[in-house]
């Protein structure tokens, strides 16, 4: 089973024990991939964070060792733990790291209560966050309308005052023109900062549209979060629909070819001879024969709907091991490529490690014509071979390429056919 993801603050904590203990270890006690890091100074060696992390997952020995360290540094909370005790006074993130290192009792829920503590943390502190946000930027919005919209008022007051001049004055125009043309001025003034007045009106509405076009931008993204989780369930019914097609399909193609090419004739047999087999007749066996002559994998392929899938190393290190790993993988894919456009099969290949390894360039014409498959991190490529066969309708001919018995025991479970490395590479070597 994957170990459960653990969260940064565990991380840290358990790439902390694991770098101290990797300095006190004997060079070979130590895994090759951290022997480099081995000479490091304590500081350093604690950056050293994913060849850690990931040697603590996929190296029991190497877990094993820095949990006795461990067990020898902090005696009464491995006994807690073990026992089951509640210990509220200790950080539960160093609980949960030294839990997933010892592997005590239910320390699969130890790790992912931090997990959950953490994703929680960041939730509310994001939250927090944006709700302090929106609220500080509509009160500002709030409060500079409220102004601008007093400084409105009180100059629409004064120029409705200033008219009222306007008109006693002119109703003395002719003793005091200069006093009316003076009003007028000032008139002209009021109106110029009305008018300004306006225009700061103008970009408040602005402002709080531009807090209402976010809003409905966050809306948006709220929306667009529902329709991908929609779509995601749509292309969950597509893949069934699919997998329905490709065995409809397969099963018309087979029994129209099987109608145009078989004639069948009278059979030698009765019922009653399949209950009692014939004295010195061999009963039939069970499962799938490994197919090792490259001429029979050219009646596999031709199969309707057929699917090959290539155990990729696993053919490379029995072909062509001496090449670079980047070349193994260029040679085999061009040759599938070739044999998929001849066949007119559908080809996955599939390679170890997702992260380590770079991608394989597929520019070729016949190339393009592989699926390409590296196995995720965590996961090595024969599980990813035993779930690509599962998915696979019943009924579909899938053929898998390998010489890994345990894949071979489990694909021929599911119903898929066997080829040899050395009969595949027969038969790319002949195209």
């Amino acid at each position: 089973m994957t170990p459960p993801r653990l969260p940064e603050p565990v991380r840290r904590r358990v790439v902390k024990v694991a770098a101290e203990r990797l300095g006190a270890m004997a060079p070979e006690d130590v895994p090759p991939p951290l022997r480099p890091f081995q000479r490091f100074t304590p500081a350093r060696r604690r950056q050293v964070v994913l060849p850690l992390a990931t040697a603590l997952e996929t190296d029991e020995a190497f877990r094993t060792a820095v949990a006795d360290g461990v067990r020898e540094a902090l005696p009464d909370l491995v006994a807690a733990l073990e026992a089951g005790r509640d210990m509220a006074a200790v950080d539960p993130d160093d609980v949960a790291a030294v839990a997933y290192l010892i592997r005590s009792p239910g320390w699969e829920d130890v790790v992912a209560a931090a997990a959950e503590r953490e994703a929680h943390a960041r939730s509310s502190t994001e939250a927090a966050a944006a709700s302090r946000s929106v609220a500080a930027a509509a009160r500002s919005a709030e409060a500079s309308l409220s102004a601008v919209t007093a400084r409105a008022d009180a100059a629409q007051e004064r120029l409705a005052r200033a008219a009222e001049d306007v008109e006693r004055e002119r109703r003395r125009a002719r003793e005091a023109g200069e006093r009316a043309r003076a009003a007028e001025a000032r008139v002209a003034g009021l109106e110029a900062e009305l008018a300004s007045l306006r225009a700061a009106v103008e970009a408040a509405e602005s402002g709080a549209a531009e807090a209402q076009r976010r809003a409905s931008a966050r809306q948006a993204e709220l929306e667009d979060a529902l329709d991908r989780v929609r779509r995601d369930s749509r292309e969950s019914r597509e893949a069934a629909d699919v997998r329905t097609w490709l065995l409809l399909d397969t099963l018309a193609r087979a029994v129209s070819g099987l109608r145009q090419e078989l004639s069948p004739g009278p059979p030698s047999r009765r019922p009653a001879d399949f209950v009692v087999p014939a004295s010195g007749a061999d009963p039939a066996g069970v499962g799938w024969l490994a197919v090792d002559e490259p001429g029979a994998i050219d009646v596999l392929l031709g199969l309707p709907q057929a699917h090959l899938i290539v155990d990729g190393y696993n053919v490379t290190k029995t072909g062509f091991p001496d090449l670079p790993l980047e070349d193994q993988r260029g040679r085999l894919i061009s040759g599938l490529g070739a044999l998929g456009a001849r066949t007119g099969a559908e080809v996955t290949c599939v390679f170890d490690g997702a992260q380590v390894q770079p991608r394989v360039a597929t520019s070729g014409g016949a190339a393009r014509r592989v699926r390409v498959v590296f196995s995720p991190p965590g996961e090595i490529a024969d599980e990813v071979i035993k779930r690509l066969v599962r998915a696979e309708p019943a009924g579909r001919v899938v053929v898998v390429c390998t010489a890994d018995q345990e894949v071979v025991a489990d694909t021929t479970r599911a119903g898929a056919r066997i080829v040899t490395p050395a009969a595949l590479l027969a038969r790319l070597a002949r195209a």
